[in-house]
């Protein structure tokens, strides 16, 4: 019980706001952090060049399949059974696991759909 609430606290004093596409997320720092490579990291880490303004991150890309994302960098080891077997959003999330350069959730991804060579690059 410790442990989740030192997480709640974290999470209470870490909240970043992203807005995505128009669309608002609220998650934390932690969340975000979670995978040390990917773009978010370092978008977020405190000596990124990149600022928010008006305590929001503004990403330019399509927020529709943001919140697979989010689920993902907060629960890595269950997200393999999270996948839809729709090979157009298996498809759009390989995209966004690219862009975002989380290779767990591409390679989730892949694994998920390797009947279909969908996710080949031309």
């Amino acid at each position: 019980m410790k442990i989740k609430l030192n997480i709640l606290k974290e999470q209470q004093v870490g909240r970043v706001i992203l807005n995505v596409g128009k669309r608002k997320f609220e998650t934390s720092r932690r969340t975000l952090t979670s995978d040390p490579s990917s773009l978010l990291a370092a978008m977020t880490n405190r000596n990124s060049p990149i600022k928010p303004s008006n305590d929001t991150y503004f990403i330019d890309e399509n927020p529709c399949y943001f919140d697979f994302v989010l689920d993902y960098l907060k629960s890595p080891g269950a997200f393999p059974n999270i996948p839809p077997s729709d090979f157009t959003v298996l498809r759009q999330l390989y995209v966004e696991g690219k862009f975002y350069s989380l290779s767990g959730l591409v390679l989730t991804v892949e694994k998920k759909g390797q009947s279909e060579p969908l996710w080949k690059e031309n």
